[in-house]
């Protein structure tokens, strides 16, 4: 049977990366914003900082919020891992999976606190002007200096291991897939990764599809403004969108419960999804710049 498996991860990753979209310094419309955040908040974890909100439960800082916020996932990520009542191979295969959908989420964290800004016009305690760099996210807190702002050094540090750790993910996962065996094993425990790509392709999760949500999640943190953030993400879609035409890396030889292949729609079921969801993509972004007008969010 089709591994349907393949057909909700390409959902989901791509409605991840719609979320991302969005959240680009482009005026969009309200009601547009709202409902694709509604439903990329669920389908990319997001719901995490979309449901709670911990000013309603005290007096927490930037600084306090964010951890909550970065620590979530890897606390659901530990529960999964220390949950000894699950045979070994699920629950590593449990671990990978819920990192692999929150990937995107953690990576918006991570890049949250090295998105800093630079402000002119500022006085020192000379009364000169100077300029200063500032979160973009929250203005009040000074980057790169100790003296205005003694916590963000440590924080962006972590922040900095923590991204480490991401790094380090699709490695493993690489190896992981590179060392495999055809064995009940290695399918609970990676099967979600490999069994809907051909066998030439195994590796194509940690290498493309992570890289991909790398560069879009990088892009749409660091670039200046709303038209150079779009540009820059028509291009990530299109190269990828290219490198999926020339490989089409989705199995097309499923078969049904008695051996005998498919129709030939359900034969390229994912593979031509991926081309929709691509295509989609490339049509929100284009759609959204042109509601661009002054480079800055509303």
């Amino acid at each position: 049977m089709v591994n349907f498996a393949g057909v909700s991860t390409i959902s989901i990753t791509h409605l991840q990366l719609v979320d991302v979209y969005i959240r680009l310094k482009i005026p969009i419309p309200d009601v547009f914003y709202r409902v694709i955040n509604w439903i990329g908040s669920i389908l990319s974890f997001k719901y995490i900082d979309f449901f709670f909100t911990p000013e309603c439960t005290g007096n927490y800082d930037f600084y306090e919020k964010w951890a909550i916020f970065a620590f979530v996932p890897l606390t659901i990520i530990a529960v999964f891992a220390a949950a000894v009542f699950i045979d070994e191979d699920r629950r590593i295969g449990m671990v990978n999976l819920a990192t692999s959908v929150m990937y995107i989420y953690c990576l918006n964290q991570c890049w949250k606190l090295w998105d800093c800004v630079e402000v002119e016009g500022v006085k020192n305690e000379d009364g000169e002007e100077t300029s200063i760099y500032v979160l973009e996210s929250d203005p009040s807190i000074v980057c790169f200096d100790s003296d205005a702002d003694s916590k963000w050094g440590g924080f962006a540090t972590l922040a900095f291991f923590l991204l480490l750790l991401f790094i380090a993910f699709p490695c493993i996962l690489y190896i992981q897939l590179k060392n495999k065996s055809d064995d009940e094993s290695s399918r609970k425990r990676l099967g979600y990764l490999y069994l809907k790509y051909k066998d030439e392709y195994w590796w194509w999760d940690p290498v493309v599809e992570m890289s991909k949500k790398w560069m879009i999640v990088f892009w749409s943190t660091f670039m200046p403004t709303g038209d150079s953030q779009a540009a820059m993400e028509i291009v990530i879609v299109v190269i990828y969108w290219y490198i999926h035409a020339s490989y089409l890396p989705f199995k097309t030889d499923w078969k049904d419960d008695r051996g005998n292949l498919l129709p030939e729609k359900m034969q390229h079921l994912e593979n031509n999804l991926q081309h929709w969801m691509y295509c989609a993509e490339l049509l929100i972004l284009v759609g959204m710049s042109s509601f661009f007008r002054t480079g800055e969010s509303t």
